[in-house]
């Protein structure tokens, strides 16, 4: 998973959770993951390392988020994050 996917999917997740008061993982999951992916998600992304995801949870997660995004060889990359980095540099 390219960095900039898991730092968005991850933002999302937090937010997602705090939104909706979810806090304990015995509750009913509302991710088309499993509760084991989102915490290895979250805990790859603090501890910045380079685990890697396949495409099909990315794309699940994307999808669950309604993020726009294309397929870039085994990753994903969300279109607004590329767009917003292409014009930093110009």
């Amino acid at each position: 998973m390219k960095k900039c996917t898991k730092k968005v999917i991850c933002k999302r997740i937090v937010q997602y959770m705090q939104d909706n008061n979810i806090t304990n993982l015995s509750m009913p999951n509302p991710f088309p993951v499993s509760w084991r992916t989102i915490n290895s998600i979250k805990a790859s992304h603090k501890k910045k390392d380079r685990m890697s995801f396949s495409a099909t949870t990315q794309k699940k997660l994307l999808d669950f988020f309604d993020l726009a995004h294309y397929r870039d060889g085994t990753d994903y990359l969300i279109i607004e994050h590329l767009l917003n980095e292409n014009s930093i540099n110009d």
